[in-house]
Protein backbone atom coordinates (compact mmCIF):
# COMPACT_ATOMS: atom_id res chain seq x y z
CA UNK A 1 0.00 0.00 0.00
CA UNK A 2 1.77 3.69 -0.90
CA UNK A 3 -0.35 6.30 0.74
CA UNK A 4 -1.26 9.58 -0.72
CA UNK A 5 1.37 12.09 -0.22
CA UNK A 6 1.05 14.76 2.19
CA UNK A 7 0.66 18.19 0.05
CA UNK A 8 3.31 20.86 0.57
CA UNK A 9 0.05 23.46 1.57
CA UNK A 10 -1.17 20.83 4.24
CA UNK A 11 -1.33 23.26 7.10
CA UNK A 12 -3.10 26.54 4.82
CA UNK A 13 -4.98 23.08 3.40
CA UNK A 14 -6.33 22.25 7.25
CA UNK A 15 -6.70 25.34 8.07
CA UNK A 16 -9.77 26.25 5.57
CA UNK A 17 -11.11 22.64 6.26
CA UNK A 18 -11.55 23.75 9.68
CA UNK A 19 -13.15 27.11 9.07
CA UNK A 20 -16.12 25.76 7.30
CA UNK A 21 -16.47 23.59 11.35
CA UNK A 22 -18.29 20.80 9.21
CA UNK A 23 -16.14 17.80 10.67
CA UNK A 24 -18.02 15.42 12.93
CA UNK A 25 -21.35 17.46 12.32
CA UNK A 26 -24.64 16.13 11.76
CA UNK A 27 -25.68 14.37 8.97
CA UNK A 28 -27.54 16.50 6.28
CA UNK A 29 -30.24 16.24 4.13
CA UNK A 30 -28.10 18.09 1.51
CA UNK A 31 -25.56 16.31 1.16
CA UNK A 32 -27.49 13.06 1.97
CA UNK A 33 -28.80 13.28 -1.49
CA UNK A 34 -26.63 14.25 -3.69
CA UNK A 35 -24.60 10.52 -2.69
CA UNK A 36 -27.79 9.01 -3.03
CA UNK A 37 -28.18 10.51 -6.32
CA UNK A 38 -24.43 9.81 -7.00
CA UNK A 39 -24.56 6.19 -6.16
CA UNK A 40 -27.59 6.05 -8.40
CA UNK A 41 -26.76 7.74 -11.19
CA UNK A 42 -23.57 5.85 -11.48
CA UNK A 43 -25.34 2.69 -10.42
CA UNK A 44 -22.34 2.21 -7.66
CA UNK A 45 -23.40 0.49 -4.04
CA UNK A 46 -21.24 3.00 -2.12
CA UNK A 47 -21.13 6.52 -2.73
CA UNK A 48 -19.16 8.95 -0.39
CA UNK A 49 -18.65 12.67 0.65
CA UNK A 50 -15.11 12.39 2.36
CA UNK A 51 -13.35 15.13 3.89
CA UNK A 52 -9.57 14.70 4.45
CA UNK A 53 -8.64 15.63 7.83
CA UNK A 54 -4.79 15.42 9.35
CA UNK A 55 -4.82 11.60 9.98
CA UNK A 56 -8.39 10.34 9.16
CA UNK A 57 -10.79 10.41 6.15
CA UNK A 58 -14.26 11.68 7.65
CA UNK A 59 -17.55 11.16 5.52
CA UNK A 60 -20.23 13.83 6.02
CA UNK A 61 -22.37 11.89 3.83
CA UNK A 62 -22.33 8.09 2.52
CA UNK A 63 -24.86 5.34 1.26
CA UNK A 64 -23.96 2.05 1.29
CA UNK A 65 -21.25 2.11 3.75
CA UNK A 66 -21.42 1.90 7.86
CA UNK A 67 -18.47 3.33 8.90
CA UNK A 68 -17.49 7.30 9.53
CA UNK A 69 -14.55 7.64 9.09
CA UNK A 70 -11.03 5.86 8.50
CA UNK A 71 -7.22 6.19 8.89
CA UNK A 72 -5.48 8.84 6.11
CA UNK A 73 -3.26 6.14 5.06
CA UNK A 74 -5.55 3.89 3.68
CA UNK A 75 -7.72 7.01 1.97
CA UNK A 76 -8.34 6.62 -1.99
CA UNK A 77 -9.68 10.07 -1.76
CA UNK A 78 -6.58 11.51 0.08
CA UNK A 79 -5.12 10.50 -3.45
CA UNK A 80 -8.15 11.06 -5.80
CA UNK A 81 -7.84 14.89 -3.97
CA UNK A 82 -4.85 15.88 -5.50
CA UNK A 83 -5.85 15.12 -8.97
CA UNK A 84 -6.73 17.81 -11.15
CA UNK A 85 -9.86 15.71 -12.35
CA UNK A 86 -11.42 12.78 -11.67
CA UNK A 87 -9.00 10.20 -10.31
CA UNK A 88 -9.95 6.59 -11.45
CA UNK A 89 -8.88 3.68 -10.17
CA UNK A 90 -10.95 0.57 -12.67
CA UNK A 91 -9.86 -2.41 -10.89
CA UNK A 92 -7.46 -2.56 -7.54
CA UNK A 93 -6.00 -5.43 -7.49
CA UNK A 94 -4.21 -4.38 -10.39
CA UNK A 95 -3.00 -1.36 -8.98
CA UNK A 96 0.42 -1.37 -7.14
CA UNK A 97 -0.56 1.77 -5.09
CA UNK A 98 -3.94 -0.06 -3.68
CA UNK A 99 -3.88 -3.81 -3.99
CA UNK A 100 -2.98 -4.69 -0.22
CA UNK A 101 -4.55 -1.64 0.78
CA UNK A 102 -7.06 -3.22 3.65
CA UNK A 103 -9.99 -1.26 2.24
CA UNK A 104 -9.23 -3.99 -0.83
CA UNK A 105 -8.31 -6.40 1.27
CA UNK A 106 -11.31 -6.65 3.65
CA UNK A 107 -14.49 -4.45 4.11
CA UNK A 108 -15.72 -2.81 1.75
CA UNK A 109 -14.02 -4.60 -0.93
CA UNK A 110 -13.16 -1.94 -2.96
CA UNK A 111 -12.71 -3.29 -6.79
CA UNK A 112 -13.67 -0.06 -8.32
CA UNK A 113 -12.95 3.67 -7.33
CA UNK A 114 -13.57 6.93 -8.80
CA UNK A 115 -13.42 10.33 -7.21
CA UNK A 116 -13.55 13.65 -7.97
CA UNK A 117 -11.80 16.30 -5.77
CA UNK A 118 -13.92 19.00 -3.75
CA UNK A 119 -11.43 22.28 -4.18
CA UNK A 120 -12.81 25.34 -2.13
CA UNK A 121 -13.03 28.98 -3.69
CA UNK A 122 -9.62 29.98 -2.18
CA UNK A 123 -7.94 26.73 -3.73
CA UNK A 124 -7.51 24.51 -0.45
CA UNK A 125 -8.09 20.71 -1.15
CA UNK A 126 -9.95 19.29 1.49
CA UNK A 127 -11.55 15.76 0.37
CA UNK A 128 -13.43 14.17 -2.29
CA UNK A 129 -16.59 12.76 -3.49
CA UNK A 130 -16.62 9.43 -4.95
CA UNK A 131 -18.26 6.24 -5.60
CA UNK A 132 -17.01 2.87 -5.38
CA UNK A 133 -17.61 -0.72 -6.37
CA UNK A 134 -17.23 -4.04 -5.19
CA UNK A 135 -16.42 -5.51 -8.76
CA UNK A 136 -14.08 -3.87 -11.74
CA UNK A 137 -15.62 -1.60 -13.89
CA UNK A 138 -15.57 1.96 -15.39
CA UNK A 139 -17.92 4.79 -15.88
CA UNK A 140 -19.39 6.47 -19.25
CA UNK A 141 -18.57 9.92 -20.10
CA UNK A 142 -21.75 10.81 -19.25
CA UNK A 143 -21.96 9.22 -15.43
CA UNK A 144 -18.25 11.24 -15.13
CA UNK A 145 -19.72 14.38 -16.10
CA UNK A 146 -22.76 14.32 -14.00
CA UNK A 147 -19.74 13.12 -10.49
CA UNK A 148 -18.15 16.43 -11.74
CA UNK A 149 -21.41 18.59 -11.38
CA UNK A 150 -22.07 16.97 -8.39
CA UNK A 151 -18.36 17.57 -6.75
CA UNK A 152 -19.01 21.13 -7.82
CA UNK A 153 -22.62 21.02 -6.04
CA UNK A 154 -20.91 19.73 -2.31
CA UNK A 155 -18.64 22.67 -2.71
CA UNK A 156 -21.11 25.03 -3.25
CA UNK A 157 -23.34 23.22 -0.20
CA UNK A 158 -20.41 23.97 1.73
CA UNK A 159 -20.28 27.23 1.32
CA UNK A 160 -23.67 28.13 1.35
CA UNK A 161 -23.56 26.13 5.19
CA UNK A 162 -21.08 28.38 6.23
CA UNK A 163 -22.01 31.67 5.48
CA UNK A 164 -25.59 30.46 6.99
CA UNK A 165 -23.68 29.32 10.12
CA UNK A 166 -21.56 33.00 9.98
CA UNK A 167 -25.01 34.87 9.54
CA UNK A 168 -26.44 32.58 12.81
CA UNK A 169 -23.43 33.64 14.82
CA UNK A 170 -24.04 37.03 13.60
CA UNK A 171 -27.59 37.42 14.41
CA UNK A 172 -27.01 35.90 17.89
CA UNK A 173 -24.18 37.93 18.74
CA UNK A 174 -26.71 40.80 17.54
CA UNK A 175 -29.35 40.06 19.79
CA UNK A 176 -26.83 39.18 22.78
CA UNK A 177 -25.48 42.67 22.32
CA UNK A 178 -28.95 44.05 22.28
CA UNK A 179 -30.19 42.04 25.70
CA UNK A 180 -27.02 43.28 26.69
CA UNK A 181 -27.96 47.15 25.93
CA UNK A 182 -31.50 46.77 26.95
CA UNK A 183 -29.98 45.09 30.46
CA UNK A 184 -27.23 48.41 31.24
CA UNK A 185 -30.58 51.17 29.92
CA UNK A 186 -33.25 49.04 31.99
CA UNK A 187 -30.28 48.93 35.13
CA UNK A 188 -29.70 52.72 34.96
CA UNK A 189 -33.97 53.13 34.33
CA UNK A 190 -33.78 51.53 37.90
CA UNK A 191 -30.83 53.48 39.39
CA UNK A 192 -32.91 56.78 38.64
CA UNK A 193 -35.61 54.86 40.56
CA UNK A 194 -33.75 53.59 43.60
CA UNK A 195 -32.29 57.42 43.92
CA UNK A 196 -35.16 59.28 44.18
CA UNK A 197 -37.15 56.61 46.32
CA UNK A 198 -33.80 56.97 48.72
CA UNK A 199 -33.26 60.37 48.65
CA UNK A 200 -37.07 61.15 49.50
CA UNK A 201 -36.10 60.88 53.17
CA UNK A 202 -32.67 62.77 53.75
CA UNK A 203 -34.24 65.44 51.52
CA UNK A 204 -37.39 65.39 53.46
CA UNK A 205 -35.88 65.43 57.10
CA UNK A 206 -33.13 68.32 56.04
CA UNK A 207 -36.55 70.74 55.01
CA UNK A 208 -38.22 68.95 58.46
CA UNK A 209 -34.80 70.59 60.15
CA UNK A 210 -35.50 74.03 58.24
CA UNK A 211 -39.00 74.13 59.92
CA UNK A 212 -37.94 73.95 63.17
CA UNK A 213 -36.91 76.51 65.66
CA UNK A 214 -33.29 75.39 66.74
CA UNK A 215 -30.08 77.01 67.80
CA UNK A 216 -27.69 77.39 65.37
CA UNK A 217 -25.43 75.32 66.55
CA UNK A 218 -27.69 72.43 66.96
CA UNK A 219 -29.06 72.82 63.79
CA UNK A 220 -25.81 73.14 62.04
CA UNK A 221 -24.59 69.46 63.41
CA UNK A 222 -27.88 68.01 62.69
CA UNK A 223 -27.27 69.37 59.24
CA UNK A 224 -23.56 68.74 58.74
CA UNK A 225 -25.25 64.95 59.73
CA UNK A 226 -27.88 64.46 57.73
CA UNK A 227 -25.96 65.75 54.68
CA UNK A 228 -23.27 63.10 55.62
CA UNK A 229 -25.70 60.69 55.37
CA UNK A 230 -27.46 61.79 52.23
CA UNK A 231 -23.75 61.78 50.88
CA UNK A 232 -23.09 58.29 52.00
CA UNK A 233 -26.35 57.01 50.53
CA UNK A 234 -25.32 58.60 47.58
CA UNK A 235 -22.36 56.80 47.54
CA UNK A 236 -23.96 53.16 48.59
CA UNK A 237 -26.65 53.36 45.67
CA UNK A 238 -23.97 54.33 42.55
CA UNK A 239 -21.59 51.29 44.11
CA UNK A 240 -24.72 48.66 43.98
CA UNK A 241 -25.80 49.87 41.00
CA UNK A 242 -21.96 50.07 39.47
CA UNK A 243 -22.29 46.15 40.92
CA UNK A 244 -25.22 45.26 39.35
CA UNK A 245 -24.17 47.23 35.86
CA UNK A 246 -21.18 44.74 35.65
CA UNK A 247 -22.74 41.92 36.59
CA UNK A 248 -20.44 40.77 39.49
CA UNK A 249 -21.46 40.18 43.36
CA UNK A 250 -21.05 42.56 45.93
CA UNK A 251 -18.81 42.34 49.02
CA UNK A 252 -18.33 38.67 50.33
CA UNK A 253 -16.32 39.97 53.16
CA UNK A 254 -17.75 39.22 56.82
CA UNK A 255 -18.68 41.81 58.96
CA UNK A 256 -21.09 42.38 62.26
CA UNK A 257 -24.66 42.81 61.21
CA UNK A 258 -24.98 45.12 64.29
CA UNK A 259 -22.83 47.64 62.88
CA UNK A 260 -24.17 47.77 59.86
CA UNK A 261 -27.72 48.28 61.21
CA UNK A 262 -26.22 51.09 63.70
CA UNK A 263 -25.09 52.99 60.73
CA UNK A 264 -28.35 52.67 58.79
CA UNK A 265 -30.16 53.84 61.99
CA UNK A 266 -28.23 56.69 62.56
CA UNK A 267 -29.15 58.10 59.08
CA UNK A 268 -33.18 57.89 60.28
CA UNK A 269 -31.73 60.00 63.36
CA UNK A 270 -33.53 63.39 62.22
CA UNK A 271 -36.52 62.03 60.74
CA UNK A 272 -37.30 59.74 63.37
CA UNK A 273 -36.50 62.93 65.99
CA UNK A 274 -38.66 65.00 64.04
CA UNK A 275 -42.05 62.24 64.35
CA UNK A 276 -40.66 61.49 68.72
CA UNK A 277 -39.66 57.99 66.99
CA UNK A 278 -37.46 56.03 69.10
CA UNK A 279 -35.27 53.84 66.98
CA UNK A 280 -33.77 50.35 68.48
CA UNK A 281 -30.89 48.34 67.36
CA UNK A 282 -31.73 44.34 68.56
CA UNK A 283 -29.69 42.66 66.70
CA UNK A 284 -27.07 40.73 68.81
CA UNK A 285 -23.55 41.75 68.50
CA UNK A 286 -22.53 38.19 67.60
CA UNK A 287 -24.30 38.24 64.51
CA UNK A 288 -21.69 37.74 61.38
CA UNK A 289 -22.73 37.87 57.73
CA UNK A 290 -21.31 38.15 54.52
CA UNK A 291 -24.20 39.10 52.47
CA UNK A 292 -23.80 42.01 50.03
CA UNK A 293 -23.81 45.04 52.19
CA UNK A 294 -25.04 47.27 49.40
CA UNK A 295 -28.02 44.85 49.35
CA UNK A 296 -29.00 44.64 52.50
CA UNK A 297 -28.71 48.46 53.44
CA UNK A 298 -31.27 48.85 50.36
CA UNK A 299 -33.47 46.57 51.88
CA UNK A 300 -33.21 47.98 55.26
CA UNK A 301 -33.45 51.98 54.27
CA UNK A 302 -36.57 50.66 52.08
CA UNK A 303 -38.09 48.83 55.35
CA UNK A 304 -37.75 51.78 57.80
CA UNK A 305 -38.11 54.39 55.23
CA UNK A 306 -41.82 52.97 55.60
CA UNK A 307 -41.87 52.15 59.01
CA UNK A 308 -41.18 56.26 59.69
CA UNK A 309 -43.46 56.92 57.42
CA UNK A 310 -46.06 55.22 58.89
CA UNK A 311 -45.42 56.06 62.74
CA UNK A 312 -46.93 58.86 64.58
CA UNK A 313 -45.20 58.32 67.86
CA UNK A 314 -43.54 55.17 69.65
CA UNK A 315 -40.71 53.05 68.28
CA UNK A 316 -39.18 51.12 65.71
CA UNK A 317 -36.99 48.45 66.16
CA UNK A 318 -34.93 45.96 64.19
CA UNK A 319 -34.07 42.74 64.91
CA UNK A 320 -32.04 39.45 63.52
CA UNK A 321 -31.86 35.88 63.88
CA UNK A 322 -28.80 33.61 62.43
CA UNK A 323 -28.18 30.07 61.61
CA UNK A 324 -25.43 28.84 59.44
CA UNK A 325 -27.44 28.68 56.27
CA UNK A 326 -30.05 31.98 56.72
CA UNK A 327 -30.13 35.06 58.10
CA UNK A 328 -33.69 36.47 59.24
CA UNK A 329 -34.45 40.36 59.57
CA UNK A 330 -37.32 41.64 60.48
CA UNK A 331 -38.54 45.45 61.04
CA UNK A 332 -41.26 46.19 63.87
CA UNK A 333 -42.97 49.52 64.34
CA UNK A 334 -45.84 50.91 66.28
CA UNK A 335 -47.53 52.99 63.44
CA UNK A 336 -50.98 52.75 62.19
CA UNK A 337 -50.76 49.67 60.76
CA UNK A 338 -53.21 48.53 58.15
CA UNK A 339 -55.61 45.56 57.36
CA UNK A 340 -54.16 41.70 57.74
CA UNK A 341 -55.58 41.43 53.89
CA UNK A 342 -53.31 43.85 52.67
CA UNK A 343 -50.38 42.88 54.77
CA UNK A 344 -50.78 39.39 53.33
CA UNK A 345 -50.45 40.48 49.52
CA UNK A 346 -48.33 43.40 50.40
CA UNK A 347 -45.72 41.86 48.25
CA UNK A 348 -47.42 40.24 45.53
CA UNK A 349 -47.59 43.25 43.18
CA UNK A 350 -51.53 42.48 42.48
CA UNK A 351 -52.74 46.23 43.95
CA UNK A 352 -51.35 49.46 44.62
CA UNK A 353 -50.19 49.68 47.52
CA UNK A 354 -49.12 53.35 47.85
CA UNK A 355 -50.40 55.28 50.53
CA UNK A 356 -50.08 58.41 52.62
CA UNK A 357 -47.71 59.16 55.49
CA UNK A 358 -48.67 60.05 58.98
CA UNK A 359 -47.47 63.44 57.78
CA UNK A 360 -48.77 63.22 54.14
CA UNK A 361 -45.55 62.27 53.32
CA UNK A 362 -46.02 60.90 49.78
CA UNK A 363 -44.96 57.65 48.17
CA UNK A 364 -44.69 55.81 45.28
CA UNK A 365 -45.15 52.00 45.85
CA UNK A 366 -41.73 51.98 44.30
CA UNK A 367 -40.04 50.25 47.63
CA UNK A 368 -41.89 47.36 47.85
CA UNK A 369 -41.61 46.09 44.07
CA UNK A 370 -37.61 46.52 44.53
CA UNK A 371 -37.70 44.84 47.70
CA UNK A 372 -39.44 42.33 46.69
CA UNK A 373 -37.22 41.92 43.32
CA UNK A 374 -34.06 41.86 45.61
CA UNK A 375 -35.44 39.22 48.08
CA UNK A 376 -36.44 36.97 44.77
CA UNK A 377 -32.78 37.29 43.37
CA UNK A 378 -31.29 36.04 46.58
CA UNK A 379 -33.87 33.24 46.68
CA UNK A 380 -35.42 34.21 49.86
CA UNK A 381 -38.52 35.09 51.26
CA UNK A 382 -40.55 38.44 53.04
CA UNK A 383 -43.76 38.79 54.99
CA UNK A 384 -45.54 41.21 56.81
CA UNK A 385 -48.02 40.77 59.39
CA UNK A 386 -49.92 44.06 60.70
CA UNK A 387 -52.74 44.95 62.87
CA UNK A 388 -54.76 48.52 62.00
CA UNK A 389 -53.85 50.95 65.23
CA UNK A 390 -51.14 48.97 66.51
CA UNK A 391 -48.20 48.35 64.38
CA UNK A 392 -46.16 46.21 61.53
CA UNK A 393 -43.70 43.87 61.53
CA UNK A 394 -41.93 43.27 57.99
CA UNK A 395 -39.55 40.37 57.97
CA UNK A 396 -37.29 38.54 55.06
CA UNK A 397 -34.64 35.44 54.96
CA UNK A 398 -31.93 35.53 52.80
CA UNK A 399 -29.13 32.57 52.34
CA UNK A 400 -26.33 33.33 53.93
CA UNK A 401 -22.99 32.39 51.55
Amino acid sequence: MIPAIVPDDEHDRLKELYEYDILDSEPEDDFDEIVKMASGICNAPISLVTLVDSDRQWFKAKVGLEATETDRKSSFCAHAMLDCDLFVIPDTTRDARFYDNPLVTGDPVIRFYVGVPLVLPKGGRIGALCVIDTIPRQLTEQQQEVLRVLGKQVVKLMELRKKNNELKIASNLEREHRIEMQRISDMQSRMMSILAHDMRGPIGALKGLLDMDLPQETFKGMATSQVNVTLNLLDNIVEWGQLEQAGTAGDQQKYRLKELVQEILEGFSVSAALKNILLVNKVEDTIQVTIDQHALRFLLRNLITNAVKFTRVGSISVHAEATSEQLKVSVKDTGIGMEPEMAEHLFEGRRKTSRKGTNNEAGSGLGLSLIKEFIDKNKGSIVAESEQGKGTTVAFTLHLS
